[in-house]
């Protein structure tokens, strides 16, 4: 049990070092826009508050988001960190990978975050989200402060369909879980 803990905790710091860093144009358009969203956040005074990018946190957009670098075994161990991490957290869940770059000092809350899928509206607790890195799981971020962490998505919305993640009256929505190109070269 001691080394499952060590591995999932090595796992995590890891993760936290290569994915924070990784949040870059050309990794971010390697996913196709059908797995990805960015929206900015605004708050009540119109100000700019966060930025928010997503995609799904599965193997196969792990493996387009890093590229190249899914060859690299550290890279590799990240991403199945990262879907570790989900797995302890939220059992068979599906997960979104989700970034959060504030503007200017704020305060950020992941449950303040809604799903929605139309006709229905998915509020998230404490236990729909996991931190990966520092402070992800609520707290006073600082100006240009990025945090990475994992939402679990409820079973009642079908990730097959698309649906939106909401921050305050700001959206984005995730069309399909799956990358179309990958489906269409596994049926040839």
């Amino acid at each position: 049990m001691r080394s499952v803990l060590a591995a999932a905790l090595f796992s995590l710091v890891l993760v936290s070092a290569v994915v924070t860093a990784q949040w870059n144009e050309e990794d971010w358009g390697r996913l196709p826009n059908e797995v990805k969203t960015h929206f900015l956040a605004y708050d009540w005074s119109e100000k700019l508050a966060f930025s928010i990018m997503c995609f799904p946190n599965t193997e196969e957009c792990w493996r387009v988001f890093l590229g190249e670098r899914w060859e690299d075994p550290d890279a590799r161990r990240a991403a199945f960190g990262m879907r570790l991490q989900s797995k302890l957290a939220f059992g068979d869940c599906h997960s979104l990978v989700l970034a959060v770059s504030c503007y200017g000092n704020r305060y950020w809350d992941p449950t303040e975050a809604v799903l929605t899928q139309l006709p229905g509206q998915y509020e998230l607790s404490t236990d729909d989200v996991k931190g990966i890195s520092d402070s992800f799981d609520g707290g006073y971020l600082r100006d240009g402060v990025i945090v990475v962490g994992l939402i679990r998505i409820p079973e009642r919305v079908d990730v097959t369909s698309p649906f939106s993640i909401w921050l305050k009256e700001d959206n984005g929505t995730i069309v399909t879980f799956s990358i179309p190109y990958a489906e269409e070269e596994e049926s040839d």
